[in-house]
């Protein structure tokens, strides 16, 4: 058994060799195993499954429900970057569209919704951590005021609840591998129906925050191009043109600063990805 390192710890993932074959099997600690499998198996009969060239995912395996335990195809290959190293990820720009725009147009539906009041519900539920959290330092006491702005902010950007699609729910470049064969998206843990702009917004607002915590001038223009080259694959989706962009990188810079490590421990760069997101808020 080969553990893989550098993964959540209540949903840890190892690599078995069964036969020829090997096996990525990862638990789900907290339960809910039955139902990713369920949506990944739905997704593998989709268009972004089999059929696609290569396909889009990791073919699933089976089910060990008594470990709460999904089995998944092994896929050789790296993430195109991780945090920290944006890698290929700009360089792959137009493959990854594609790969976004076949996932968004798979026409797979789930049970879970993320509509932008969905959204604003979990910010503020961040913010509430973050206020429980951030007493310890004067650092941490302006991330939690930062962060109480920006939702503030958010409840009067909402936007109108725009076409729901199937949603990575957490698409950034360490979640794509390159495989021998092409791209393919790994993680389906928080697969749920949302705006096509989500998807799209925090994989612009991982790349600013990766470029903010390296040293390099943060800058969108990653999203933007990312956007540009969706909408020539998924002409038939109208909310990347007309969406609300301010918001949605609102939203994921929000969920950044709060959940990354790398944050947590410098509450200065926290800060600054949350000026960030008012910045971009009182310009929408």
């Amino acid at each position: 058994m080969t553990p893989l390192v550098g993964l959540h710890a209540d949903r840890p993932v190892h690599i078995e060799t069964r036969g020829a074959e090997k096996v990525v099997v990862k638990r789900f600690v907290a339960g809910g195993a039955e139902a990713v499998f369920t949506r990944m198996s739905a997704l593998w009969s989709s268009p972004f499954g089999a059929d696609r060239r290569p396909p889009g995912l990791p073919r699933p395996i089976g089910i060990n429900a008594d470990h709460q335990e999904v089995e998944m195809q092994f896929l050789p290959g790296d993430p195109i970057g991780s945090r920290g190293d944006l890698g290929l990820s700009v360089h792959v720009l137009p493959e990854v569209a594609r790969l976004l725009a076949d996932l968004h147009g798979s026409g797979v539906q789930v049970d879970r919704r993320r509509s932008p009041a969905a959204l604003l519900r979990s910010s503020r539920r961040k913010v509430d951590e973050l206020g429980r959290t951030g007493v310890e330092s004067s650092g941490r006491r302006v991330v939690a005021d930062l962060a109480g702005q920006v939702v503030d902010r958010l409840a009067q950007s909402i936007p109108v609840s725009p076409e729901l699609v199937l949603s990575h729910g957490d698409f950034s470049p360490r979640n794509v591998l390159l495989t021998p064969d092409g791209l393919a998206l790994i993680d389906f843990d928080r697969l749920q129906m949302a705006a096509p702009e989500r998807d799209i917004s925090y994989w612009g607002a991982w790349t600013w925050v990766t470029m903010l915590t390296t040293g390099a001038q943060p800058s969108w223009q990653v999203a933007d191009d990312l956007a540009l080259a969706y909408n020539t694959f998924r002409l038939a989706s109208a909310d990347a043109e007309q969406s609300s962009p301010a918001f949605y990188r609102a939203v994921a810079l929000l969920r950044i600063a709060h959940g990354w490590s790398a944050l947590q421990a410098a509450p200065q760069t926290a800060a600054l990805a949350l000026r960030e997101a008012l910045r971009l808020l009182d310009g929408a």
